[in-house]
């Protein structure tokens, strides 16, 4: 019999008959609780902990002081701005080409930038071949730099202790143009001021005579760190001749020069232009020193000694010669006695123990041409100077580290857009108590120049002197005076190991880093211009009706802060 539903049974069963399927959704409910559930919940863990991950290394700061820190960053861009713009001021006379080219050339070339291509065909003449072909640009700028540096020397040639590029082979690329002229540019600014410290040392100061002596401009006394001299104008018989007195105010004995003779010259104008006069001391023919307690030590003088010149014949001042007063002295040296006396090693790229690790680095456009060229075997670019050979080398590059004509590309420690930092390495030998001096000198160059290592010792080589002034030899002293050296009319020593003077002799180490600044863009970085009152003081033309009413001078009145009363109101 068939199971019949009518609504009463519906009504007597409908518990059961709902019950069913809401105990099957609740089972199903169940089940998604405890499976998708903890999905959502672990996903949305992961998604707090890696947002708490980034707020974390996130250093909130206050409004204000975000808002300080921009201002910062935007004060530091313009200082950078402002300490390129001051350090290309300070260098850009220093990168100057060879005056051996033409003026139209001159023009163009000086206006590129470090690294530009430089134009091949310039007024109907190659730039570049004139730059190794031509001995009077390239090569003439060197030679007048070693010209200017004499009495000091070089180890054994100039051209193999500098830099120099002797033995072109193609012609030179602007990238050898470039790098040869940035190796005369450096070493020109380096051997400059070594060569300053001769040029100061050999000045002599005035000093002032006693408050009750009356000036008198024929008669001066001028000293250095060396010799104290007395200098007086003296007119004899119809002629004028020079005298004086000299004292060697050092602590220690002192030589007079190359064959027992000192150079003075003396300028007797103060016209800058007038040549000097030539002032002859003689060590064999010095007077008794004014203190006996002294001897004469054949053309040397002990501390605290003084003598008084002898006059020869050549002292008499000429009669055609303008004289005016005893204006300048300057001890004209030469080898014996300059104080630096020789440059041992020159090395651009070089690191200090101080910073060796670092690699060298190419300047760009250096880097971008090496991209483009078969690689090089491994190995460093650093030039390897005589002096520092067991230095460690930098790190390893397959770039090439020399250009078309074998010219190093490695050597700075930092290229950026505004400078170039180059490590360079200097060995000089120089009379101890200038060494001083010559750090000095160096750090004051307009390469700004930071030491970063000296050391020095003992002077143990050998330095040529040569022959004595006008290729003869001097007597030491007065007839049968055994001097130091030998009989009267011995030769004066040809070499340092000869001298007994050679013991004061240092050989100083130096190494630092040089900054060399990029041509400033001057048409971009730009004063801003100032901006004008937006109140005129003067109307515009108006036109009213057609007509154009004429312009007048409407000055403004100046504003007070006098705060007026109210007018009392009137009654009605």
């Amino acid at each position: 019999m068939a199971l019949k539903f009518d609504k009463e049974s519906l009504k007597k069963h409908h518990f059961w008959l709902l019950f069913l399927p809401f105990a099957v959704a609740l089972v199903v409910a169940w089940v998604g609780l405890f499976t998708d559930v903890p999905d959502a919940v672990s996903s949305t863990q992961e998604k707090y902990e890696g947002d708490r991950k980034k707020l974390s290394k996130i250093n909130a700061q206050p409004r204000a002081m975000v808002g300080a820190y921009s201002d910062q960053v935007t004060k530091l861009d313009a200082q950078r701005v402002s300490m390129w713009k001051e350090g290309w001021g300070e260098q850009k006379d220093i990168f100057v080409w060879p005056a051996g080219y033409t003026s139209k050339q001159l023009d163009i070339v000086k206006n590129l930038k470090f690294g530009d291509d430089v134009p091949e065909k310039i007024e109907f003449g190659s730039v570049r071949s004139q730059f190794s072909g031509s001995d009077t640009i390239y090569k003439a700028e060197y030679n007048k730099l070693i010209a200017l540096l004499e009495p000091m020397q070089f180890r054994e040639s100039w051209d193999k202790v500098l830099r120099y590029k002797s033995d072109w082979g193609p012609i030179p690329s602007h990238e050898d143009m470039w790098l040869a002229m940035e190796d005369l540019w450096v070493q020109r600014e380096l051997l400059l001021a070594i060569h300053r410290v001769n040029v100061e040392a050999a000045h002599l100061k005035p000093v002032l005579l006693a408050k009750s002596a009356n000036d008198d401009p024929k008669h001066r006394r001028f000293e250095n760190r060396t010799w104290d001299i007395d200098l007086q104008i003296v007119e004899s018989k119809n002629k004028r001749i020079l005298k004086g007195t000299l004292k060697n105010k050092s602590k220690r004995l002192q030589v007079l020069g190359n064959g027992n003779v000192m150079q003075l010259k003396v300028w007797l104008s103060p016209d800058s232009k007038a040549p000097p006069f030539m002032f002859e001391i003689q060590g064999g023919t010095l007077d008794d020193p004014i203190k006996k307690e002294k001897k004469d030590v054949g053309g040397t003088l002990e501390a605290d000694w003084q003598i008084e010149i002898k006059s020869l014949p050549k002292h008499t001042i000429p009669d055609d010669w303008k004289v005016t007063e005893i204006s300048r002295v300057e001890q004209q040296y030469d080898i014996r006695t300059v104080p630096v006396k020789r440059i041992e090693y020159v090395s651009l790229g070089r690191l200090s123990d101080r910073n060796n690790n670092l690699p060298l680095k190419m300047a760009t456009f250096s880097e971008n041409l090496a991209k483009k060229e078969p690689p090089a075997a491994s190995g460093s670019g650093r030039p390897v100077g005589p002096a520092m050979d067991s230095q460690p080398t930098a790190e390893t590059t397959t770039l090439n580290p020399f250009s078309q004509n074998k010219l190093e590309r490695s050597r700075y420690i930092d290229v950026t857009e505004q400078v170039r930092r180059m490590p360079v390495g200097l060995v000089v030998t120089t009379d101890q108590s200038y060494v001083k001096d010559i750090l000095e000198s160096l750090v004051n160059i307009k390469l700004r120049f930071q030491i970063t290592q000296v050391h020095w010792n003992r002077f143990h080589g050998t330095l040529e002197y040569g022959p004595a002034p006008g290729g003869t030899a001097t007597p030491v002293g007065p007839a049968g005076f055994d001097g130091p050296f030998g009989r009267p009319g011995f030769q004066a020593p040809s070499t340092n190991r000869e001298d007994q003077f050679s013991a004061n002799l240092m050989e100083i180490n130096i190494y630092g880093l040089l900054s060399l600044y990029e041509r400033f863009p001057e048409p971009i970085y730009k004063e801003p211009p100032t901006k004008k009152d937006p109140r005129p003081n003067v109307k515009k033309d108006r036109k009213t009706d057609g007509k154009t009413e004429p312009k007048t001078d409407v000055k403004s009145e100046p504003k007070t802060d006098v705060k007026t009363e109210p007018a009392p109101m009137k009654k009605p």
